[in-house]
């Protein structure tokens, strides 16, 4: 298979991402996201890696898994339904104190990481140090010498549920404030991956963050996000691609890293390594197992201490062409080594039909179908990477938001029945009184006669 027709299954996403688009009448739904998301991997992987080996077989199995996510999009209308009633207990700010205890609690798992590795983070003069270190524990960690314990994991899937409510923050509350929390996310991620040299911690806290703003967006009943929006983010994510790059660097030649030409080089294996490697390691009997694996439950497995974190994608490397190999191999990985092919065509319909349903219900107001659609929109956006969900640490982040939307729903259901008119009430920063529907309202002032009253009158002057 050629460059060329990966060019051409790129162009078809495309196509793809314009029809579901129009159809639910946004940008937003789960379908056009999914599109969008591996049409830039295919047009990429067809500039990009034309040196490398496809298989006509994998590749043709891959595109079409890829399409059959669609079907959600076509069996559940994105539209809600008619007379639903929308939610109103959606909290209109996020309270700062939440996201600083996140923050926080983020920074002492960094501080223990790197105690763990034998380096305290608070010993380092510089960034010289920091970079040296991260070397150093990288070699450590590709051994196996080095794990994370559970205390740090679970400060680290804290540090994301946070990452998600700063993203919803931005876009409830629009202020400089929301987009400062959002950095201080970003920066302690930062600190995880220069101190493991692991690019996936900022990736992923930026990806959290990208879905808690797409989930409270689609919450307010939001279809396409301005221009201003998109052009920002297409720089947030230029300079995200920058630092992926540059970790990359940290990680072979420590302190002496720079952005070289034979860095941005060697950057192509993670931008057009996916497809190739899927191919391989399909053609290798990698979707032949011969017993159900953790594949898609590889999360679930890892959360209660019985897999690995990754499951199936930190499986070996594969040769892929041009004297490179690869272990990056998308989502798909799991999907097919679960139980084989059929079960992976029949787990993308699901995937998204699920996706579809939970997005219609976010759409219709409700707060922990919009919590839930940030696992959704996050799980989207990793795809073309590995399977989200696969790492314990994601679920028990996504747990901690959902928790958060419904103490939210809770309490602001119970203090709608409690609270007497005329009286204020305040939960996560929203008066009780401004979400009550303008009809149940009543102006002050002299009431206006009404037709029997002034019937009433006329007859007995008469």
């Amino acid at each position: 298979m050629s460059p060329a027709h990966l060019f051409i299954f790129g162009s078809v996403l495309v196509l793809l991402f314009a029809l579901t688009a129009y159809r639910a009448s946004s940008i937003l739904a789960p379908a056009p996201l999914w599109n969008a998301a591996w049409a830039v991997l295919f047009l990429a992987t067809g500039a990009l890696g034309a040196d490398f080996i496809y298989s006509t077989n994998a590749v043709m199995i891959l595109f079409l898994a890829v399409l059959t996510f669609n079907v959600g999009a076509v069996l559940v209308d994105s539209a809600p339904r008619d007379g639903e009633r929308r939610d109103d207990t959606m909290p209109r700010r996020i309270p700062s104190w939440i996201l600083l205890a996140c923050v926080g609690v983020g920074l002492l798992g960094a501080v223990e990481l790197s105690r763990s590795f034998g380096t305290a983070l608070l010993e380092l003069r510089s960034l010289g140090e920091l970079f040296s270190a991260g070397q150093q524990n990288a070699v450590l960690i590709f051994r196996g010498e080095a794990e994370l314990t559970q205390l740090q994991k679970a400060s680290f899937a804290l540090l994301q549920a946070g990452s998600v409510l700063a993203g919803a923050k931005v876009r409830l509350e629009r202020s400089r404030t929301a987009v400062m929390w959002c950095g201080a996310f970003l920066l302690t991620a930062m600190l995880w991956s220069s101190i493991t040299t692991q690019r996936s911690y900022l990736l992923i806290l930026a990806v959290w963050a990208v879905a808690g703003y797409v989930a409270a967006a689609v919450r307010q009943g939001t279809f396409v996000l301005p221009p201003k929006t998109l052009l920002r983010a297409g720089a947030s994510v230029a300079v995200l691609a920058l630092l992926v790059v540059y970790f990359r660097a940290v990680r072979v030649s420590g302190d002496g890293a720079s952005l070289s030409g034979d860095t941005f080089a060697s950057a192509r294996l993670w931008v057009a390594g996916y497809i190739p490697t899927f191919s391989a390691w399909y053609d290798n009997g990698g979707s032949n197992a011969g017993e159900v694996s953790p594949g898609l439950l590889g999360g679930v497995y890892a959360l209660f201490g019985a897999g690995t974190e990754g499951g199936d994608d930190s499986g070996g490397y594969e040769y892929i062409g041009a004297g490179l190999s690869s272990n990056a191999a998308t989502m798909m990985r799991s999907v097919f080594s679960t139980a084989g092919v059929f079960a992976a065509f029949v787990s993308m319909a699901t995937y998204g039909i699920v996706a579809q349903a939970v997005y219609r219900r976010a759409l219709a107001g409700r707060t922990v179908a919009a919590a839930m659609y940030a696992g959704v929109v996050a799980s989207i956006l990793w795809s073309t990477n590995a399977w989200f969900f696969n790492y314990g640490g994601r679920l028990l982040a996504l747990a901690a938001v959902v928790t958060f939307a419904v103490a939210v729903r809770t309490l602001r259901a119970d203090e709608a029945v409690t609270v007497r008119p005329g009286t204020r009430a305040f939960t996560v920063g929203v008066p009780v009184q401004s979400i009550a529907p303008m009809h149940h309202r009543r102006r002050p002032g002299p009431r206006k006669p009404s037709r029997a009253a002034g019937s009433s009158a006329r007859s007995s002057a008469s």
